[in-house]
Order: C-alpha cells, then structure tokens, then sequence
C-alpha cells in the first residue's frame, strides 16, 4: 500500500535474483572442473528464488506477502482453483518459451 512495501519488495527480489546468478555460476565452475557433487543441491537455488519471487509479488501487488496470502485464502473455492491453474498455465508457456530460447541459442 506504501511505497516503502514495493521498495522492500524490490530489493528482495534483486537479492534473490543475485544470490540466485552467484549459486549457479558456483555450480558452473565447480562442473567444470569436474568436482563430484550430489546433484540435488541444485535445488538451493531454489531457496533464494523463493525469496527473491515473493520480493517480486510485494513490488508488483505493493501488497506485503502475508497480507496478500491473507486475501488468496479469502476468496471462494473456485476463484481460486481458476487463478491457481491460470497461473500454473502461464509458468508452463514461461518455461517452454525460455527452455526454447536457451535451446535456440545454443547454450
């Protein structure tokens, strides 16, 4: 609602996207030189991704993220069973569209 919400949002999404950018260049250079590691840990990555989309949601909604679930469990069933799968739909087109970019590129 304040300005102050959507500046906090902001530099948590950017710390997160970051932190993100430095965890996989580690990955990178550690499978370069063929240091043997469990792949799972990829998964951290995910730790501060999470971090970094709720800071995203609170700059574009200017909503904080606990008020903003708040209202996700307000609305009724099928309102949120609609915009629960519109929102998986469009993460799926998201992820086709950049995997298809990242294979067109060659990287």
């Amino acid at each position: 609602m304040t300005p102050n919400i959507r500046i906090r949002g902001l530099v948590k999404g950017i710390v997160g996207l970051v932190v993100i950018v430095g965890l996989v260049y580690v990955l990178f250079w550690l499978n370069a030189r063929e240091f043997s590691f469990i792949r799972w840990l990829v998964v951290l990555v995910a730790l501060p991704g999470a971090y970094g989309l709720a800071g995203f949601i609170e700059f574009i909604s200017g909503i904080p993220f606990r008020e903003l679930s708040k209202r996700w469990a307000g609305l009724a069933g099928r309102q949120r069973g609609v915009l629960g799968v519109s929102i998986v739909i469009l993460v799926l087109v998201l992820l086709i569209v950049v995997i298809s970019l990242w294979d067109f590129m060659g990287l």
